[in-house]
């Protein structure tokens, strides 16, 4: 069955921004970039992975704040048999999820620099890629 045009944009999107997220110039971040509290939320949880291209491992982190930056939990990881750096991200929000729903967080601000995530978990579209189980589950636990 052909693709309708909207879904060929989606995914050409999709894998571009991934191509660039692995192999784009990274850009300095500047010294005023500083945290910044939930627009509409109770806590903020700033998500990130890490993938070397070569490895079967990857990292992961999350920092969980309060509306007034107070710490509130941070972890970090590794895991296993990853293969790219989108599944990284999925890996990092995937715990962070996790740990929000142990700690009984209901108002959570979400934040990645994985732009490809973002899209991902946008619970209005419906995910296509290889990790379509894995995000889908998560949109669901985030709708709870």
């Amino acid at each position: 069955m052909p693709l309708v045009a909207e879904e060929v944009v989606r995914r050409t999107r999709s894998n571009v921004l991934e191509y660039l997220h692995i192999f784009g110039k990274t850009v300095d971040k500047s010294p005023l970039d500083r945290w910044r509290p939930p627009a509409e939320s109770e806590y903020k949880i700033n998500v990130d992975g890490s993938f070397v291209p070569g490895q079967h491992h990857a990292g992961w982190g999350f920092v969980v704040r309060s509306r007034d930056g107070h710490l509130l939990c941070a972890r970090a990881g590794r895991s296993d048999n990853i293969s790219d750096a989108f599944a990284a991200e999925a890996v990092a929000m995937s715990q962070a999820i996790n740990t929000a729903a142990e700690l009984g967080l209901v108002r959570v601000e979400l934040e990645t620099d994985s732009q490809l995530l973002v899209e991902a978990l946008d619970l209005r579209k419906v995910d296509s890629s290889a990790y379509a189980a894995v995000i889908e589950d998560r949109k669901y636990q985030l709708k709870l």
